[in-house]
Order: C-alpha cells, then structure tokens, then sequence
C-alpha cells in the first residue's frame, strides 16, 4: 500500500466538500467517503492487519482512520441537508473534521515510519 497516496486521499477530502458546498451539489452517502470502499480502509483490514496488526501505530491509525470517516460523514450530511453555513463551519481550522483529518494524517505517516512503507 502506498501509504503516500493515503495520506493525499484524505487530505483532499476538505477541498472535496468545499467544491460541493459551492457548487451546491449533494454527494453520494452510500458510495462516497465509506470506510468500507476506502482503498487504505480495505488494506488495512487485510493485508495491513496480517502484517501489522500487533504495532501500536496499526492500532491508532486504525482508530484515528475509522473517527476520521464518522467524522467526514457528519459533514456530508450537511451538505446533503444543503446546511451550507454549518457545513462550511464544519471545514474550519479549529473544527472537529479538521482536528481529525490532522490526527489521521498524523497517525499514517507514524504508520509510515514505524513500517517503512
């Protein structure tokens, strides 16, 4: 897994909603932003969790990734709900999604260090 391409998956994702809150478009809830279609959910629940799964920073990227979807989803729903306002609020610096997109991306590249991938 090119744990690289990861952490650039998850960072885009605050300029992804910001597009849809502009463009007032609805993002699709069942297909988008799930951890069960996420490339780096699905490694880490197979081939990251066989080799893995016994290092503390497997553990806490795997915590961090499954907070930063809920989290994510929190903000679809906004914008889904065409909340505009809370949903551009929801995307600020000191928000929740930003406090979790930090902690996630974090919390891949100690992955990174610990594995050498």
């Amino acid at each position: 897994m090119n744990l690289d391409k990861a952490v650039h998956y998850h960072s885009s994702w605050k300029n992804k909603f910001r597009k849809s809150i502009q463009n007032r478009e609805k993002i699709d809830q069942d297909t988008t932003l799930r951890i069960e279609t996420c490339e780096f959910g699905i490694w880490m629940e197979s081939e990251g969790k066989e080799k893995y799964s016994n290092l503390d920073s497997y553990i806490d990227c795997c915590k961090s990734h499954k907070e930063f979807h809920e989290i994510a989803d929190k903000v679809i729903q906004l914008i889904n709900a065409r909340n505009y306002t809370e949903a551009e609020k929801s995307l600020n610096i000191d928000s929740e999604f930003s406090r979790a997109s930090q902690d996630l991306l974090k919390k891949i590249i100690d992955f990174k260090r610990e594995t050498m991938q």
